[in-house]
């Protein structure tokens, strides 16, 4: 074999090999970047009059620490305490623990919108969702078990309903028991007896009774029933 054909063999066959052994180069998945404005929970069920703590955490996003300012501004019907943060924001960013409060008449949704600024420049704005959520209530009879049940079911989907309800009666069928406590997680429906002792009634009558219940956040909801005695 004469040189120059040993010399194309050779690279014929460096060729063959670099096909065989070639990857494809594939680039590293990147990784979503972290949002700037986070909120624990992500967002709230709130009921009218209720207040209620969250967190704000502002990550920096310049990665250098800088004077900046962040403003809290809710829809109507809504109001956060407090409403600004004025300071040197750390490399890390900062935690803000603001309260917020619904009106008690407020009846829709809502967000507050949580803006980040340094030297006046829009760094970084997110939307906090508040929704317009009510617990529900009713009043039934157990009048062989000698109770009143108060029924309340937690429409809030992550945090427990905790309060107290009040029980009236215009015939005085309560006497002296007329109150209780309601602790209900999320989506469930909890019942609180309130035993009538002084009860006698007539068959085919029907009696007021009225619930005034409260959480402890600030929520006041009430309702009346009219109960029919079966015999």
């Amino acid at each position: 074999m004469s040189m120059r054909a040993i010399i194309l063999t050779g690279i014929l066959m460096a060729c063959i090999a670099q096909l065989g052994w070639a990857k494809t180069a594939v680039p590293a998945a990147k990784k979503a970047p972290q949002p700037a404005i986070v909120f624990a929970p992500a967002d709230l069920d709130l009921a009218p009059g209720e207040r209620y703590m969250f967190e704000v955490t502002i990550r920096n996003p310049i990665g250098k620490p800088q004077q900046a300012a962040v403003t809290l501004a809710p829809d109507p019907g809504l109001t956060v305490s407090p409403a600004t943060w004025k300071g040197r924001l750390p490399t890390w960013g900062v935690k803000l623990y603001p309260r917020i409060s619904a009106a008690p008449d407020r009846s829709a949704d809502g967000s507050v919108t949580v803006r980040l600024a340094v030297g006046g420049k829009t760094l970084a704005q997110r939307a906090f969702v508040v929704r317009n959520t009510v617990p529900q209530a009713d009043i039934v009879a157990d009048w062989q078990g000698g109770a009143v049940i108060f029924r309340i079911t937690n429409t809030f989907r992550t945090r427990k309903l905790k309060g107290g309800v009040t029980l009236s009666n215009p015939d005085r069928f309560l006497q002296d028991i007329t109150t209780g406590l309601f602790d209900v997680e999320p989506g469930r429906t909890a019942e609180v007896r309130i035993p009538i002792p002084g009860a006698a009634p007539a068959p085919g009558e029907s009696y007021q009774f009225t619930a005034v219940y409260r959480t402890w956040e600030g929520y006041t909801g009430r309702i009346s029933r009219y109960l029919e005695y079966g015999g």
